[in-house]
């Protein structure tokens, strides 16, 4: 077996490197949630509600496949399903 190119160092993910990029990821969906209740309340219809909450759906199912994050955080796929659905019938509900 000959050493790996210089390039695979890039795509190499530690498991601190691993760590801080789910906070970051969990930091950036609090905040978008946030701003998107406050800031941008005035621009959300029910369309785009219901959007978000699939997103958040297949956000959970995305963290349920990846092994990692089954792991490491084995409630993340059942918050961002049961999150995703809420809001669904949120923006089921909303008037326009």
């Amino acid at each position: 077996m000959g050493s790996e190119p210089t390039y695979y160092k890039l795509f190499k993910l530690t498991e601190n490197g691993f760590l801080f990029i789910s906070a970051l990821i969990g930091i950036v969906i609090v905040l978008g949630l946030i701003a998107a209740f406050t800031v941008f309340r005035h621009r959300l219809t029910g369309k785009k509600l219901m959007f978000l909450g699939g997103q958040f759906i297949v956000l959970g199912v995305i963290s349920n496949k990846i092994i990692d994050f089954s792991i490491r955080f084995p409630s993340a796929a059942f918050i961002c399903i049961l999150l995703g659905i809420i809001i669904t019938f949120i923006g089921l509900f909303y008037e326009d």
